[in-house]
């Protein structure tokens, strides 16, 4: 595909998602799930990132914390909407704690909902 189908492709495709947003008509465009929040993950002894930390709960995608332990540094990435999250924040060898959050509506149309993304901060306890 040459440079000049990938823009034409994408400029039709971003009128097309303007006019569904501007118009009444039902939505008809497939939206990418917006980031809900992040969740960065330390160990409570030393401070550093705490390897195989997992989420688990509510959020799209956090059901079996895969998010997580693909991320560098025990940051997890999780997608969602605007609402209230309650999670499950753990590690092996690590006590799991529950935090909850609330994600606040950010930018976005009528068509594709957006966020203003949230953060927490958890410091997982080592077993003893």
């Amino acid at each position: 595909m040459t440079r000049f189908s990938s823009i034409l492709r994408c400029w039709t495709v971003c009128l097309l998602c303007a006019f569904c947003a501007s118009s009444d008509g039902p939505c008809t465009v497939l939206c990418a799930l917006p980031q809900a929040f992040t969740v960065t993950v330390t160990s409570s002894v030393s401070g550093g990132p705490v390897p195989g930390a997992y989420v688990t709960g509510d959020p799209y995608g956090a059901g079996d914390g895969s998010l997580c332990n693909q991320a560098p540094g025990s940051t997890c990435y999780l997608p969602g909407f605007a609402g209230r999250y309650t999670v499950q924040v753990g590690a092996p060898g690590f006590q799991s704690v529950e935090r909850s959050i609330t994600v606040a509506e950010g930018s976005g149309d009528r068509c594709c909902p957006g966020t203003t993304p949230g953060h927490l901060d958890v410091a997982l306890v080592p077993i003893a």
